[in-house]
């Protein structure tokens, strides 16, 4: 007596390639923003972001750009980021995805820049206002972040 199992190994098949618990929504890739300055690091997330200019010359510091990947209608399916856009005013620095080193670290990538911005001493007590979104290969849009950063 021999049995037909062809059908029930193209159930098994199918239903390991589709989403258990599918997601209606698309979501775009998050991120955060760290200043890198050897006084103290300023990010998007502190309460009172800022660089002190202590003994130095001038405010300089790396822009790195910390992103973790979206997802797609199964939220099995990752979609770093590809792109990030940074501007900084008044000094009028707009960073692209080409000024950074990205580095990859599973479904996160961070985006560090390359050659550091400089802010000049003159502007201790003024702010810098840092703007800076992603995207992923998708076109889907990261969080937006508008931060003011005080320099001290």
């Amino acid at each position: 007596m021999r049995r037909n199992v062809m059908p029930w190994t193209m159930l098994v098949v199918v239903s390991l390639g589709a989403c258990v618990a599918p997601d209606t929504t698309e979501i775009g890739p998050t991120i955060d923003v760290i200043l890198v300055h050897p006084n103290g690091d300023a990010t998007s997330m502190d309460a009172d972001p800022h660089l002190t200019l202590g003994t130095k010359t001038s405010y300089s510091f790396e822009v790195d750009v910390h992103t973790v990947a979206g997802t797609g209608t199964c939220a099995s399916e990752m979609f770093p980021a590809e792109t990030v856009t940074v501007t900084i005013m008044p000094i009028g620095v707009s960073l692209m995805a080409d000024a950074f080193y990205v580095r990859n670290i599973l479904d996160e990538r961070t985006f560090e820049q390359n050659v550091n911005s400089e802010v000049p001493a003159t502007m201790m007590g003024s702010s810098l206002m840092l703007h800076a979104e992603a995207a992923d290969g998708r076109g889907l849009h990261s969080n937006t972040i508008d931060v003011t950063i005080a320099l001290r």
